[in-house]
């Protein structure tokens, strides 16, 4: 792709995304991705973003049923899962709640109803 020849640097990468989207106005999903997990991403970026160091660029252009992207990462985030206590509660609720429609729909489906 001739683009990526011309992306050198970062700010290179900068440069072509903004005359990219100025050039393509009516197109969605272009430019900053944001934060996303690799699981919210297509199996080619998945495959790739962990092998970039933060603050550089593929050096192959990545295709998708979206079309061929041109990936700069430019930072990463380590999430650490909340603690246990801090969602007790919740998973307890929710455990709860699952239990009481199962008795509800086991009590519907014995259920016999009569109407004279």
């Amino acid at each position: 792709m001739k683009q990526l020849e011309k992306i050198k640097t970062v700010e290179d990468y900068k440069i072509a995304e903004i005359t990219f989207m100025q050039e393509n106005p009516n197109m969605k999903g272009v430019g900053d991705l944001g934060w996303v997990t690799l699981g919210q991403l297509p199996a080619s970026f998945a495959e790739t973003l962990p092998k970039l160091s933060p603050n550089s660029i593929a050096n192959d252009v990545l295709n998708s049923k979206y079309g061929a992207h041109i990936v700069y990462l430019e930072a990463v985030k380590d999430i650490q899962p909340p603690s246990f206590e801090n969602v007790k509660d919740g998973i307890k609720k929710s455990l709860e709640a699952k239990k009481i429609t199962r008795f509800i729909q086991l009590a519907r489906a014995k259920a016999r109803i009569k109407v004279k």
